[in-house]
């Protein structure tokens, strides 16, 4: 692995990676990959329209320092805090959030290793991925409008 191979993600992740908080270079983190199907839940505020953007890839440290809150020094340490979750299947995220609901739909795409390295536990079909750039992302994902229709 490259010496500065942190220099590719967002501010958040690259600083813990810096620091030492978290490692990134473990057995189960995939960096080359072929593509594969996730899903992820993308909520809104009631009357916001479901057009995908960035910031429905963001991690939760992205999202709380939107917002100002502070995380607690045990989600810090955690690789998992600083990436973005998807599920290989429906299934998980439907009794999750028992869905459908108004204010939660998923969106479905593909991963691939351009994306980012993963991290896949085939038991609870979670998905870490690190992002390098949420942005990228947005364009290969849809949202499904009828989750009995899921490709």
């Amino acid at each position: 692995m490259e010496q500065n191979y942190y220099d590719r993600f967002p501010d958040v992740l690259k600083q813990a990676l810096k620091n030492g908080l978290i490692s990134l270079e473990k057995e189960d983190i995939l960096w080359d990959y072929p593509s594969f199907r996730v899903f992820r839940i993308i909520k809104r505020k009631k009357g916001e329209d479901f057009v995908l953007n960035e910031k429905d890839f963001w991690s939760k440290p992205e999202l709380l320092g939107s917002t100002g809150r502070v995380p607690t020094a045990a989600d810090e340490c955690e690789a998992g805090y600083y990436s973005c979750s998807f599920f290989t299947e429906t299934e998980p995220l439907e009794i999750l959030f028992k869905l459908p609901k108004p204010q939660k739909k998923l969106a479905e795409g593909n991963l691939e290793s351009i994306y980012g390295p993963v991290r896949i536990n085939d038991g609870t079909k979670h998905v870490d991925c690190w992002l390098y750039n949420p942005k990228k992302l947005v364009g290969g994902f849809k949202i499904v409008e009828d989750e009995k229709s899921v490709s």
